[in-house]
């Protein structure tokens, strides 16, 4: 059997498709030039020709399957895309038509255009939020991007929560809001290093912790939540929990360093 009818033979189960018919001319115009590369090398047995495009391109019905899932997942991500940028218009449309109407309604529009501030930050921080956990789920959860992603997040929220609490309620020392992002966000990093089981988690809590105690710290004595003085024990408490901690990792060590000495004398 020569190969263009072996070729034929193997694609046969194809569906009856515009694809699958182009494939097929395909195959056959490589392997018909792939037999004429050979002649011109000076092999003239069309049977050994023949033998060799077969095992050449034994694979042919697979790579066809396979570039046709390929250019699926190209079409959905595309799909996608235009889903994505739709739904982005078509959210917009509805957050400008509900600006308006209540600013229409009410006459604030000194507090209003708060709705289009959070209407666009609050999003933007789910999307990071989202995107740092699909590529914490893909690669490493304790990596630059992912942790840069996280932390943009804390902050775009933590400004909507200041803009809205400067504008709208009395609260004092609004500020502040920014003081807690930051050791929320020291939090966080610390808890992602651990989750990842970074080598690096416990020197990274040995620096944060104290730093999200004193800010702690801060903020309670400027809201009077804690008095200043014994205030300043919670500083003290934290560098009690950094000894725990650096202990708590030396015994980890120490022990996995012990099973791994016994596994090896076993073996």
């Amino acid at each position: 059997m020569n190969y263009t009818d072996w070729a034929m033979q193997e694609l046969s189960s194809l569906p009856n498709t515009k694809s699958a018919y182009l494939y097929k001319q395909e195959v056959i115009a490589k392997m018909t030039e792939r037999a004429n590369a050979l002649v011109d090398m000076g092999l003239k047995d069309n049977n050994v020709i023949n033998e060799l495009l077969k095992d050449e391109f034994k694979n042919i019905k697979d790579e066809y399957y396979d570039a046709q899932k390929l250019k699926q997942k190209k079409n959905r991500k595309k799909t996608l895309g235009k889903m994505s940028v739709l739904g982005i218009m078509g959210y917009t449309l509805l957050l400008v038509i509900f600006f308006l109407a209540v600013s229409f309604l009410s006459g604030a529009w000194s507090k209003t255009w708060l709705i289009m501030v959070a209407g666009v930050l609050l999003p933007i921080a789910a999307a990071m939020l989202v995107s740092a956990t699909n590529i914490g789920g893909k690669k490493a959860v304790f990596n630059f991007a992912s942790r840069f992603l996280m932390s943009s997040a804390i902050m775009l929220v933590c400004v909507v929560i200041f803009l809205v609490a400067t504008f709208l309620t009395p609260m004092p020392s609004t500020w502040l809001i920014f003081l807690f992002a930051v050791a929320l966000i020291l939090a966080v990093d610390m808890a992602m290093a651990f989750a990842a089981k970074q080598k690096t988690a416990i020197i990274t809590s040995l620096l944060y912790v104290p730093a999200i105690a004193s800010i702690v710290y801060v903020i309670c004595g400027l809201l009077h939540i804690l008095p200043w003085h014994p205030g300043w024990i919670i500083i003290v408490l934290s560098v009690v929990a950094d000894i725990l901690i650096a202990g708590g990792g030396i015994l980890r060590s120490a022990k996995v360093k012990e099973e791994t000495d016994e596994q090896w004398e076993e073996n």
